[in-house]
């Protein structure tokens, strides 16, 4: 009795910790908290799974289970709330319904399913994978992606709702795979949410009024070839839209409800583009219809087609193309289109309103064939014309600047520089008009260059000249006249002040304002461009002369050529010595000489051949020995006398006054130690050891030796004496001075040894 009531007790022990597999065996609308409606005859927990086929249950508490398995049609009523710990699945299709609440913090996974959130949420905070299928949020009811869920579309997935709330919205992690596209006739809300669209679309169809899809504090990356596509209205707000992607507005609006960072490229069919705080970046942005609104800024490629605007900030460089800027009844931009980073118009059709081109920013008009730009343009930056057609304008220069070739129709006035031309070119710039004032300060620059080019203001009707002209000469301009200003319809007034260079000075005529380069006479100077040149090599004469229209004569005495007329001619010089070298100016003015001594140096040195050493001798100079087998340098060899330690062929490099010579090469034979301590029989000294007064006797029929060296026992050459005077065979040396001690002689006839013998001087 008591081992069957210790099992009873254990029994509900052991099934709580196992898990279990419910299916649903009750009614139809059932209780789900009836442990008679369940297979496994309990209320399943948070260890079991449940299994519905075709069933629809009842749930009004709040219930957690490990995983819910749903096959055929199933629904799940009820007010209370069901909590999946683990996995929930429906694989097979069906068409599931959720009157309750459903909160999934596990795994999902559904392919080819139907799922209805009615009236309560489905929130999912944990992982899922959606493989095609269909959505539907009716009365209210949301499909929710917590911020801890990551949520994984592939192909085709439809949402619906039709009505003006979020049905479904993100606030975790959503990616979409797969080539078919998310469809929603619903609005979404992606709030502090992280989407990847890596392949196909997100397209949403519907907006109802005055409800909008939002993409609030959130990161969007686009893929290559992915889109985010809005065929109504979509707001955007503190986000990032990334990616090669793009993001497609059909005939609602995009709204900027605060800043933002779109990087992906916009393209937009039609409704409106608005900003509201003004400091939202697009990087590329296509509008081709509808209108864009004030507090846009747009950081890369604009393309307008057949739009209108208010006002519009654009920065970075800026293409507008092909386009007709409208407004409702005139041709114009409705407030001001202003430039912030610079741009380029390269359209055919009429622009007008205002167009303003802020500091530093650069705008160019590049339209071809002409574009009809009657806008008025303030300009803080430079506005260039850039290509030789006709733009009709009107323009205020605010300290701003305009530069470039071609016609400008319009009126110039205010505090700014013209400038014809662009700075890599001179050039032409028209400015069409019946009056044309300059302000005191206004500024007109022209260049010059040293081949003749010019830049003209031509200014078609009256000028009235005031302000500043500068004068900017590229290299050295011939002397002549040149026209840099006319006016068909006359110049009064004249300029406050003229900037030139040395030399020029200002012409104004009725029509025009000629800027002359007065001749100057010839000043010869040249200066030697190789400061310290050696024999052989060539030598740089560098013209330093000033004056126009220059004829040179030089003359180069010991060179070649002796002489020369060009303007920085090369002379070789093939022996060394002082020279000089003198050049002769001319021009219409007058003739001017001068000249210059030099020096070509040389290298001064002999090499002397010893049996143990080789010396060169040489002053200020600087040595390196070279093995004659491959000149290569001898390491460490960089002294006057040179040891060699083998037998072989040796030259030397010696480098003085900044010119360097190699000598001959010298061969010489290693003869070892064993030769000093050799005594040959046909030399014989007396007396030994003696005083150091000694003769030499040469025993051997053969030619007598002609020199004699000295060495002491460290093999050092003390000295060598030449030319032996022998009489009878019998030569005398005086030792004597070299003190007491051994010492080793060597005789030597034709550069070669002899023989040796050893000598004590005490």
């Amino acid at each position: 009795m008591k081992n069957r009531f210790l099992l009873l007790f254990v029994l509900p022990l052991f099934h709580t910790a196992q898990a279990t597999v419910c299916s649903w065996s009750g009614p139809a609308m059932g209780n789900w908290s009836e442990p008679a409606n369940w297979s496994c005859g309990l209320v399943p927990g948070a260890n079991d799974t449940v299994q519905l086929t075709g069933h629809s249950v009842m749930l009004n508490d709040s219930v957690a289970i490990q995983a819910l398995i749903l096959a055929q049609n199933c629904t799940i009523a009820g007010t209370g709330t069901l909590v999946i710990l683990g996995k929930m699945e429906a694989k097979n299709g069906g068409n599931h319904t959720f009157l309750t609440q459903i909160m999934v913090q596990g795994q999902l996974e559904t392919n080819m399913a139907t799922l209805n959130f009615n009236a309560r949420p489905f929130v999912l905070s944990g992982t899922a994978h959606f493989t095609k299928g269909i959505f539907w949020m009716k009365d209210g009811g949301v499909f929710d992606i917590a911020s801890t869920g990551v949520a994984t579309f592939q192909d085709q997935t439809n949402f619906y709702s039709f009505t003006s709330y979020f049905g479904f919205v993100v606030r975790g992690t959503m990616i979409k795979t797969g080539a078919s596209n998310m469809d929603f006739e619903s609005l979404y809300l992606f709030k502090k949410a992280n989407i990847h669209i890596q392949s196909g679309y997100l397209v949403n169809y519907y907006a109802q009024s005055p409800v909008n899809c939002v993409i609030d504090s959130s990161t969007v990356n686009i893929a290559a070839g992915a889109f985010l596509r809005v065929e109504r209205s979509l707001d955007i707000s503190n986000s990032t839209l990334t990616g090669a992607g793009k993001i497609w507005i059909g005939i609602g609006n995009l709204r900027f409800l605060h800043p933002n960072n779109i990087l992906a490229e916009v393209e937009q069919r039609g409704g409106g583009c608005s900003g509201v705080n003004g400091v939202d970046t697009l990087a590329n942005y296509t509008l081709l219809g509808g209108m864009i609104s004030n507090g846009l800024q747009i950081g890369g490629q604009l393309n307008w087609v057949k739009g209108n605007t208010g006002n519009l900030l654009v920065e970075g460089f800026t293409t507008i193309s092909d386009t007709t800027i409208t407004s409702v009844n005139q041709k114009n931009i409705a407030g001001t289109l202003s430039v912030q980073g610079g741009g380029k118009y390269t359209g055919n059709d009429q622009v007008s309103g205002t167009i303003r081109i802020p500091a530093g920013a650069v705008f160019s008009l590049d339209a071809n064939p002409a574009a009809n730009v009657k806008a008025d343009f303030q300009i803080f930056g430079t506005l260039q014309k850039l290509n030789t057609g006709s733009a009709a304008i009107g323009f205020v220069v605010n300290n701003g600047r305009i530069e470039g070739t071609g016609t400008l129709e319009g009126m110039f006035f205010g505090p700014g520089t013209v400038a014809p031309g662009l700075a890599s070119a001179a050039g032409t710039l028209t400015m069409s008009g019946p009056n044309l004032f300059l302000q005191a300060d206004s500024k007109v620059e022209i260049q010059v260059a040293s081949t003749g080019a010019v830049d003209l203001l031509n200014l078609t009707g009256a000028c009235k000249l005031a302000g500043i002209l500068t004068l900017l000469e590229s290299g050295n301009a011939l002397a002549g006249d040149y026209v840099v200003v006319q006016a068909t319809g006359g110049l009064t007034g004249s300029f406050a002040a003229a900037n030139l260079p040395p030399g020029w000075e200002l012409v104004q005529n009725p029509l025009n304002i000629t800027l002359r380069k007065l001749p100057t006479p010839p000043n010869a100077q040249f200066t030697v461009q190789t400061p310290s040149p050696c024999a052989g090599a060539q030598v740089q004469f560098v013209d330093a002369s000033t004056g126009d229209a220059l004829s040179y004569a030089w003359d180069f005495p010991g060179g070649s050529p002796a002489t020369s007329t060009e303007q920085n001619p090369l002379v070789t010089y093939a022996q060394a010595g002082q020279f000089t070298a003198t050049l002769t100016l001319s021009n219409a003015l007058g003739t001017s000489t001068f000249s210059q001594e030099f020096t070509v140096y040389s290298t001064d040195y002999t090499v002397q051949q010893t049996d143990i050493s080789l010396i060169v001798n040489a002053i200020d100079a600087t040595f390196q020995w070279l093995d004659c087998s491959d000149f290569s340098p001898v390491q460490g060899a960089t002294e006057a006398v040179f040891t060699p330690v083998s037998s072989g062929s040796y030259a030397v490099q010696v480098t003085q006054n900044g010119c360097a010579d190699i000598s001959d090469c010298y061969t010489w034979v290693q003869t070892g130690t064993e030769t000093f301590s050799a005594v040959q029989p046909h030399i014989q000294v007396s007396p030994n050891p003696g005083t150091g007064l000694v003769q030499l006797r040469w025993s051997s029929a053969a030619d007598a030796p002609d020199a004699v060296s000295v060495f002491d026992l460290r093999g050092t050459l003390l000295v060598r004496r030449a030319g032996l005077q022998w009489e009878q065979q019998v030569a005398a040396l005086d030792l004597r001075y070299l003190g007491a001690g051994a010492y080793f002689l060597v005789l030597e006839r034709a550069g070669r040894w002899a023989g040796g013998v050893w000598v004590l001087v005490e």
